[in-house]
């Protein structure tokens, strides 16, 4: 599958942020909380080990992650590059559990991705956080165009 496929995207939104922590819970345990939250979710997106990416889809998004196309996206979303870093060593995650049995790898995999999905939402980092909201809508916005407008323009 190519690296834009269906497959390469997994588990929760990252927009999603996880619910507060207990005032009687503790950092470590609120994490681990989060974790086993996102464990749950991605057996359930990939409940067999056929469903999780291969080695050399992960290899592909690592080698697409340099491309053109998401250097532009990233610069739009966050003003620099790309960092491909954690793409190179998922890669490197996965050829070193190429010698586990298929149901140990799967676990393996669904455990580190859980991890990196409890902390973008532990710590509420997202790409659409460069914007910020707008709270009241914009002064003559859309502007009303005059008949005479109109007309000039040889719009009707």
């Amino acid at each position: 599958m190519w690296p834009w496929g269906s497959q390469t995207t997994t588990s929760s939104s990252p927009t999603v942020a996880a619910p507060a922590p207990a005032p009687e819970e503790t950092k470590v345990s609120y994490f681990e909380r989060v974790v086993a939250e996102e464990e749950r979710n991605l057996r359930l997106v990939h409940p067999t080990p056929e469903e999780t990416p291969s080695c050399l889809n992960l290899f592909d998004t690592y080698l697409s992650c340099n491309s053109m196309r998401s250097q532009i996206k990233s610069y739009y979303r966050s003003g620099e590059g790309t960092r491909c870093s954690q793409k190179l060593e998922d890669w490197k995650f996965c050829m070193g559990l190429k010698w586990l049995e298929p149901e140990e790898r799967r676990e393996q995999w669904i455990r580190r991705r859980a991890e990196w999905w409890a902390r973008r939402r532990v710590e509420g980092k997202c790409s659409e956080d460069v914007w910020e909201i707008r709270r009241e809508p914009l002064e003559n916005y859309p502007r009303v165009l005059r008949l005479e407008e109109i007309e000039q323009r040889g719009m009707f």
